[in-house]
């Protein structure tokens, strides 16, 4: 058994753990509590979990993509490139930044289709999303 993981993280996985950091220092009375995906990004973000080394697979089409969408959050917008720039170190401390995917997997989602793609070019143990309904296909 390999001592590392390979996390591959959807968009709405990275957009949803920034929105409830916002919230949660919008609101700093109150005790942290993370939420799902604020921990699965911590788990990223410190590069080890309880199986040992964590690596992030990720492209340059999804960190291109990310900075589109967080450009369209109000709360997001400000800093929209520094939280990329930010998730892009994360892969460079280990080089799983990759291109992506060549657009063969039958997903009707063009955005799902590349971080398929790209979880499995960069060989990702786990693809971690909260959009299920888009991955679950027949053909997949």
């Amino acid at each position: 058994m390999s001592n590392h993981l390979r996390l591959c993280l959807d968009l709405n996985i990275w957009c949803a753990a920034l929105l409830a950091d916002i919230k949660e220092n919008q609101n700093m009375a109150t005790p942290r509590k993370l939420s799902a995906c604020q921990s699965i990004v911590d788990t990223v973000r410190y590069g080890r979990c309880y199986m040992g080394k964590v690596e992030l697979v990720i492209s340059w089409g999804m960190l291109n993509r990310l900075e589109e969408v967080l450009l369209r959050l109000t709360p997001l917008a400000e800093d929209a490139s520094f939280y990329v720039d930010i998730i892009r170190s994360y892969a460079q401390i280990q080089p799983q930044l990759i291109l992506g995917g060549t657009g063969v997997i039958p997903i009707n989602d063009i955005e799902d289709q590349h971080v398929l793609e790209t979880a499995l070019a960069g060989r990702a143990n786990l693809l971690v999303t909260a959009n299920f309904k888009d991955f679950l296909n027949k053909d997949i």
